[in-house]
């Protein structure tokens, strides 16, 4: 019996079979495989150029606050020394125990104003937190900068570096503390002609979200005890090529 024919070409072109059973999606396990290609050697390369610019600014941080850290204690050290040596001799330097007695009050006074604006301030505290977050960013800099120079087969895998880099930055940017604005107007006029570095977020503003349009993904597939590698191209597989093998 001669099939039905639909404009000159057969109503079911595909003859039925026992062994074509359809896809459906919530019973397969798609698995995204993350390798190394330009375009995640190009994010992680500018990662590694952000954090050695954050580093040069908590670096640059740790030396302001050291100057006002330095300039509260200095002072109180050398007050407290001559307030204890007063204490103690001041009926020999002092005829008068009434001027002795003030002279050791304005002395305490001036100490004590000056201990209070360091702790508020906390400037001490704020040096230090600069040092940690300064090497921390300096060590993923060059972390990154190392893995990038070896060759493909011999770096990280690309899943596994992606989740440190992002994990280090999300944990520095939660501790580290706010860089003044006189540090990141330094940072703009010593860096203003250094072209086709990404500079940090906090120098450059907001900055349009590259998208990825044009990158091969891979993705494995399960369906029924078998995985089936698919090479998907511009959001379509019509050209790709899949490949099946048993467990």
């Amino acid at each position: 019996m001669a099939s039905q024919q639909t404009h000159g070409f057969p109503a079911n072109p595909w003859p039925p079979s026992k062994n074509l059973n359809p896809i459906r999606m919530d019973d397969t396990n798609i698995e995204p495989t993350i390798t190394w290609n330009d375009s995640l050697e190009v994010l992680v390369a500018e990662e590694a150029e952000r954090s050695a610019g954050l580093s040069w600014l908590h670096t640059e941080c740790e030396k302001y606050f050291s100057v006002h850290t330095n300039c509260i204690a200095l002072p109180v050290i050398i007050l407290s020394t001559v307030n204890g040596f007063l204490s103690g001799s001041s009926q020999t330097i002092f005829t008068n125990p009434q001027v002795s007695s003030i002279a050791l009050g304005v002395v305490s006074l001036f100490t004590g104003v000056l201990s209070t604006l360091g702790s508020y301030f906390a400037w001490a505290k704020r040096t230090e937190a600069h040092r940690i977050s300064s090497i921390q960013y300096q060590k993923i800099s060059k972390f990154l900068a190392i893995e990038l120079s070896l060759p493909k087969a011999e770096r990280v895998a690309a899943k596994d570096i992606l989740k440190i880099t992002r994990d280090q930055i999300e944990r520095l940017m939660e501790i580290s503390p706010a860089v003044p604005e006189s540090i990141l107007t330094k940072y703009k006029l010593k860096f203003k002609d250094v072209e086709n570095v990404a500079h940090p977020e906090m120098i450059q503003g907001l900055k349009k979200v590259v998208i990825n349009k044009y990158e091969d993904v891979q993705m494995v597939v399960s369906e029924g005890g078998v995985k089936i590698n698919y090479a998907i191209t511009n959001g379509s597989n019509a050209n790709a090529n899949a490949s099946a093998g048993r467990k």
